[in-house]
């Protein structure tokens, strides 16, 4: 039979540098100690290896605690609780120190025992699930892990401005009654990302909740960066402790982990906190105009002004049309039939013609009724006019989705 594979030493300098970064997921999945357990380091996404590796962690903490016979002043008792303050719950040393009624000195001594330990646990395996496990108790599972098992997350289109104005208005009366007000920039226009809209909405409420209730100040700041792929929110407040706020963050990062989001809590100057977010942003799709009407090129600029979805270029003549398309290649291109000098079916025909414009999608919008004749030439949509804001976007999402719909 082949030798069993040698178990890992752990090192106390390792588990300190875990434990140090436990609720900051995207960190604690770079540790030492994440490279150096199999059952972590085969996992191949980050939220993934953070997950298991708190997981490995808070239950080899859970192993320390003695059984209830030994005393409360007990070396024993005094390691567990030190570790789970300080770590745990992100109580400053001396606040652990004065809760046990014991020197610092001692506590750093009772620290450093208790995280030899772990490394010890974790060394022969017994951080495991259903492994070492101490006599009367019971494993501590995750209670977010728990919570979302069996729900199915879907992800789609979601409008990042308008869950967080729901999440300020849903923390309001609670920002008020602690004295604090929120101060919101860039939540004007739509700004649209990936996720699943029932697991953001909490996240971002759980998140202002979490801010409002340990901002000493009396405002807690709430922000939103658009760049071209992702989308970051970015709350600060200015607050006691940075380790007891990431202990208080500990069941929203499992959250935020679970929908593979990017996060991050830091102290930015002496009292002020950032806590950040980031999720894949969908960029605005550019829709292609030829339309010789100055009213009609309005009132569809009108029908995409703040949707957040579209951006309308409108081409002056039919040549520039064809070249804007042949070298930016739009998303959808929306054509007039009755146009000077060249009309919109001789375009259309020029476009399918083109290597590099034949896959485009075009939606021809028309006050003629000629939906057969477009379908045959190659058009994707055919809107009658008049054409309402409705059924323009609805006529847009089709071509870009490779439907076509009625005229």
């Amino acid at each position: 039979m082949p030798a069993a594979a040698a178990k890992p030493t752990i090192t106390r300098a390792e588990v300190h540098e875990a434990l140090e970064r436990l609720y900051d997921g995207p960190s604690l999945a770079q540790v030492t100690l994440a490279a150096r357990l199999p059952a972590v380091s085969g996992l191949d996404s980050v939220p993934g290896r953070a997950l298991k590796l708190r997981a490995l962690l808070l239950d080899a903490i859970e192993l320390l605690q003695p059984a209830r016979s030994q005393s409360f002043r007990s070396a024993a008792t005094r390691s567990y609780d030190v570790i789970a303050m300080h770590f745990v719950r992100g109580l400053s040393m001396a606040r652990v120190a004065a809760e046990l009624y014991v020197s610092e000195r001692q506590v750093y001594r009772d620290l450093a025992h208790a995280e030899a330990r772990v490394a010890e646990i974790l060394s022969t395996g017994g951080g495991e699930a259903g492994s070492g496990q101490r006599a009367g108790t019971m494993p501590q599972a995750d209670p977010v892990r728990s919570e979302l098992q069996g729900f199915a997350q879907e992800s789609g289109r979601v409008d990042v401005a308008e869950l967080l104005s729901h999440a300020v208005r849903t923390v309001a009366p609670l920002a008020e009654r602690l004295g604090v007000s929120f101060d919101c920039s860039q939540f004007g226009s739509p700004i649209l990302a990936t996720g699943d809209e029932a697991l953001l909405r909490a996240t971002f409420v759980q998140m202002l909740s979490i801010a409002t209730r340990h901002a000493t100040g009396n405002t807690v700041s709430v922000a939103v960066y658009p760049l071209k792929e992702r989308v970051t929110v970015v709350v600060t407040l200015s607050c006691r402790s940075v380790r007891e706020l990431r202990s208080a963050f500990g069941d929203l990062a499992s959250l935020m982990d679970a929908q593979r989001l990017k996060w991050s809590l830091e102290e930015s100057v002496a009292g002020t906190c950032r806590v950040s977010t980031t999720l894949s942003r969908i960029p605005c799709r550019t829709v292609l105009l030829l339309e010789d009407n100055p009213s009609a090129v309005e009132l569809y600029r009108r029908y995409l002004s703040g949707n957040g979805e579209w951006e309308l270029v409108a081409a002056p003549t039919a040549d520039a049309a064809i070249e804007i398309a042949r070298q930016g290649h739009p998303a959808v291109i929306v054509l007039d039939l009755l146009m000077p000098a060249k009309d919109g079916w001789q375009v259309l025909q020029t476009l399918r013609a083109l290597p590099k414009t034949a896959d485009i999608p075009v939606l021809i919008c028309s006050v003629f009724d000629e939906s057969d004749l477009a379908s045959a030439l190659g058009a994707n949509n055919y809107l009658k006019k008049p054409v309402s804001r409705e059924q323009f976007l609805a006529g847009l999402r089709a071509c870009a989705a490779g439907r076509r719909s009625r005229p």
